[in-house]
């Protein structure tokens, strides 16, 4: 079983880690709870089911999967009370404006399919740790998602348009005729060439994946395919890095290039998994 909290500065943490977690909320809380710790962090009231709260330093999703029948609610509320010091207060009891706000936040966590009798307050004041670490996720919206990805094509648009640009330079700088470059923005031919721009001067071919951020210390995302595509066209391959730098004006600038970025042999330690794709057991293909 995972340690307990021993003190109101952990006992916050847990709170805040439970509401890190929105997706996991109705899960949590089963059929019949009962008991609440009130986080007041003045202008914010935050919540978190006591049950979960007890425990220290682990996620909501931990708690689900692994932990929640390792210990009686009765045992939690008691430790709570101990480290607060103070008694659990009757929903009935507590202050009418913090009642109105529990209330509005429980019905969105129950959907309104939960009774509300017999529920417990306890409140602490904020408190910080800085070395807790607990495992939280963002909350992200469906909405603030729409807008990353609108956002992030943007990006990856300009790059290209920066990337075309760069490359149209370059091989004027060497002698190539404007009026008859051979350059080709393939994705907008085909976006899962796994290459963005063929690039062709004399006995040179340049086939380029362009990568763009808006950060000089962005993450940057490679697909499979772009992998392999870019390991099978070896020293022809290329990877050039853009700084977008207004998104408005599309201006931007390759701040590197990279030759055969994936050659084969190569380490490429550097490179996190951030996705992966399979078949379920005993799932039959379609006919």
């Amino acid at each position: 079983m995972p340690p307990l909290v021993t003190n109101i500065v952990e006992l916050a943490e847990s709170v805040r880690a439970f509401m890190h977690a929105p997706e996991y909320w109705r899960d949590a809380v089963g059929s019949n709870p009962k008991y609440f710790v009130h986080l007041d962090e003045g202008a914010e009231s935050l919540f978190g089911l006591s049950k979960f709260c007890a425990f220290l330093n682990i996620s909501l999703e931990d708690y689900i999967t692994e932990h929640r029948n390792k210990i009686g609610g009765g045992d939690t509320q008691k430790r709570i009370a101990r480290v607060c010091d103070a008694e659990w207060m009757p929903l009935d009891s507590v202050d009418s404006r913090l009642r109105k706000r529990f209330l509005k936040w429980f019905k969105t966590l129950t959907g309104g399919s939960l009774g509300t009798d017999n529920l417990h307050l306890i409140t602490i004041k904020s408190g910080l740790n800085p070395k807790t670490k607990i495992q939280i996720k963002r909350v992200v919206s469906p909405e603030e998602l729409l807008k990353r990805l609108a956002a992030q094509e943007t990006i990856g648009q300009i790059g290209e348009e920066v990337a075309l640009a760069y490359e149209t330079n370059r091989l004027v700088a060497l002698g190539a005729s404007p009026d008859s470059l051979e350059l080709q923005r393939t994705s907008l031919i085909n976006i899962a060439a796994g290459f963005d721009i063929r690039s062709s001067f004399k006995r040179e071919i340049r086939y380029i994946e362009v990568k763009a951020s808006a950060s000089p210390d962005a993450q940057i995302y490679i697909s499979p395919n772009e992998i392999r595509t870019l390991q099978k066209l070896g020293d022809s391959a290329y990877l050039y890095l853009v700084r977008v730098t207004d998104t408005k004006k599309r201006k931007g600038t390759v701040t590197r290039e990279i030759r055969n970025p994936f050659e084969l042999g190569l380490d490429t330690a550097w490179l996190e998994p951030a996705m992966f794709t399979g078949k379920v057991p005993g799932q039959q293909d379609s006919v």
